[in-house]
């Protein structure tokens, strides 16, 4: 993978990045999306407009996030409506966005469909699954995002040493000129990879234009994870140049109060 070169500053300038990031990434464009605690207490994806397609055991919606409980003969996964136009590979910029928190782990076996967030544009397929415990040693919360390869035991790592003991916002952004893949864990960057190497093959035709997240399987264990929601951008978060014009701004704005 390779590694996108953050710049190293004090402390305020690197808050004052990431809080502007955010910000960026609060207005941007949202083509899809199910946010739990907008849609409150005891509605679904299936509930809001446009609605999402459902299969398997329900998860509830406690206000705050979706519950997924299964075990290990259970299934629960939800997709999206289409957003045409939105993932056309050179063409588009677009952001895959959520925020989760897994309460079990991926079995030994890597079973990627346990836990995952799944998309496809107009040529490939892309997935990622969330890893509680990368090490699998037993108890722990220090694990990964990984993607593509294969069903079992060769997942990738897109993003290493993640505390998955609070809820974490991921988001992937693809650049149409650059025909890649950048990763954030909650704002911050975390790499790039090349579209050859993240796409997971020409399958999974009717989820074109869509995402879907959850567990697809009703193999490989128990699968159990809140998830607070799952959005598509019709922009690549967070936009360099306007970050980076903000960025400016706000120092100037800081450095005219110091001297004042």
């Amino acid at each position: 993978m390779r590694k996108v070169g953050l710049f190293k500053a004090s402390s305020l300038f690197s808050m004052l990045t990431v809080s502007l990031g955010l910000g960026l990434q609060a207005n941007a464009a949202v083509v899809i999306e199910f946010d739990a605690a907008a849609a409150g207490a005891g509605n679904e994806p299936v509930d809001v407009v446009p609605a999402w397609t459902h299969g398997g055991k329900v998860m509830p919606n406690n206000g705050s996030f979706l519950e997924m409980n299964n075990a290990g003969n259970e299934f629960s996964e939800y997709t999206s409506a289409a957003v045409s136009g939105t993932m056309v590979r050179n063409t588009s910029d677009y952001t895959v966005e959520f925020m989760v928190r897994p309460t079990s782990d991926l079995p030994a076996t890597d079973w990627y469909a346990n836990m995952k967030v799944l998309w496809r544009d107009n040529q490939n397929r892309f997935d990622v699954t969330i890893d509680m415990d990368a090490d699998d040693g037993g108890a722990g919360t220090t694990g990964s995002l990984r993607y593509k390869t294969g069903f079992t035991g060769d997942r990738a790592e897109a993003i290493t040493g993640i505390d998955w003991s609070v809820a974490r916002t991921i988001a992937v952004a693809y650049r149409g000129a650059t025909d890649d893949f950048e990763f954030f864990l909650d704002g911050l960057s975390q790499g790039v990879l090349d579209y050859a190497t993240f796409n997971n093959g020409n399958g999974a035709a009717g989820i074109q234009d869509k995402v879907n997240f959850g567990d697809g399987t009703n193999s490989q264990g128990p699968s159990a994870a809140e998830w607070s929601f799952v959005r598509v951008h019709d922009v690549a978060l967070p936009e360099p140049a306007s970050v980076g014009l903000m960025a400016a701004a706000g120092l100037f704005i800081l450095s005219r109060r110091v001297g004042s």
